[in-house]
């Protein structure tokens, strides 16, 4: 079976999708499974099998982290995009949006095509897209390298927030370059103390 697509959202199935059940704060991907497989999805990657799972028309894999088993297809899907980019990763509390969009025209204005992934947008070359979150999950940010790469571009820049790095939604980048800006209270109702804050920092 060729997959047609990789998804994680259930109105992006189509005929021969593979969909992984993320559970996520809002939806559990895992509730969705009987409909998915009805608008065509073939292959799922799951936490937990569905009691009936040997009666879906589809295959089922089965894993202890659909969030990192994600990265893992996301970058071999797209053929590990981000080892072909110049890759620049910004992350610190203040100055990531300031530092990653100066990199970005500074190489823009040598004549060189860029990505940028960010709070304000994601842009491919002259393409823009608006931002879901500062760094997308893992899916949809190796399916922007790859863009990024059919469109000529060779130079990328991408926000890293904290809660990107804590989720994982960056494994599997191949990071080049990495920055740190600072440090500074904030973000505690996710990270509760300056040292899970630091330490979340610290893993780009």
């Amino acid at each position: 079976l060729e997959l047609s697509s990789i998804v994680n959202d259930t109105r992006k199935v189509e005929e021969n999708s593979c969909f992984i059940a993320i559970k996520g704060e809002q939806f559990d991907g895992h509730q969705a499974l009987a409909a998915v497989v009805e608008a065509g999805a073939r292959l799922l990657i799951v936490e937990e099998l569905p009691s009936n799972w040997q009666e879906m028309e589809a295959m089922f894999v089965k894993v202890t982290s659909t969030y990192r088993a994600q990265a893992i297809l996301a970058n071999k899907f797209y053929h590990m995009p981000s080892q072909r980019l110049n890759l620049v990763a910004v992350t610190g509390t203040n100055g990531k949006t300031t530092t990653s969009t100066m990199i970005s025209d500074l190489l823009m204005t040598l004549g060189r095509k860029t990505g940028l992934v960010g709070t304000i947008h994601y842009k491919v070359d002259q393409t823009y897209y608006p931002a879901v979150n500062t760094t997308p999950n893992a899916l949809e940010l190796q399916s922007l390298y790859a863009e990024m790469l059919s469109a000529g571009c060779k130079d990328a820049i991408i926000e890293a927030s904290s809660h990107a790095l804590s989720l994982g939604r960056i494994w599997y980048s191949d990071v080049d370059c990495a920055i740190f800006t600072n440090l500074t209270r904030e973000h505690l109702d996710f990270h509760k103390t300056m040292e899970h804050y630091a330490n979340a920092k610290s893993l780009l």
